[in-house]
Parts: structure tokens; sequence; C-alpha cells
């Protein structure tokens, strides 16, 4: 079963970027967490309200995990396979 959580306040509601740095949220991240524990999490929000900062919130406190952003390259299945055994290579 895939979790859904929606991120319902944007990052200007709620945190603040000093130095390219974000506040993080810890009651999403907690939220999150919890959902992850369970199995798939699918997160769903407009532009600028935290999915990325939070993924990488999740990536830094989950034991063997990265965040893998997706170019136009990765369309090429052979080239996205590469990469992501080189990720893989590169957490284990």
């Amino acid at each position: 079963m895939v979790s859904r959580l929606k991120v319902e306040e944007s990052i200007s509601e709620s945190s603040v970027y000093t130095s390219l740095r974000a506040v993080e949220r810890p009651h999403l991240l907690r939220r999150a967490l919890g959902h992850v524990e369970r199995g798939p999490l699918v997160l769903v929000a407009a532009a600028g309200y935290g999915k990325t900062t939070l993924l990488y919130a999740l990536a830094r406190r989950i034991p063997r995990s990265a965040v893998y952003p997706l170019s136009l390259a990765d369309q090429d299945v052979a080239y996205l396979e590469a990469r992501l055994k080189a990720a893989a290579d590169h957490i284990s």
C-alpha cells in the first residue's frame, strides 16, 4: 500500500530560507517518517511547498537511502539503470 502525504502549507508560510538552507519542518518530517515505515510514500503538493526539502531530510534520516533527481537523459532506460546502479553502489 502506498501512503500519500499532502504537504498543505508552503515553505514561505512555515519555514525560512537563509544562506540556501531551509529551516526544517519537524512535524512534516515526523509524519513522513511514520508513513515511510509502513511502505512507499507519495508526496503531493504544488511547486514551492517543500517536497524536495522534505525528501532530502528523509534521506538524511533513513539508513541506506538517497534522493535521485531525474533528468531528461533518464528517459533512456539503459542510462537510468546505470545511474541507479551507481547510486545504489554508493550507498551500500
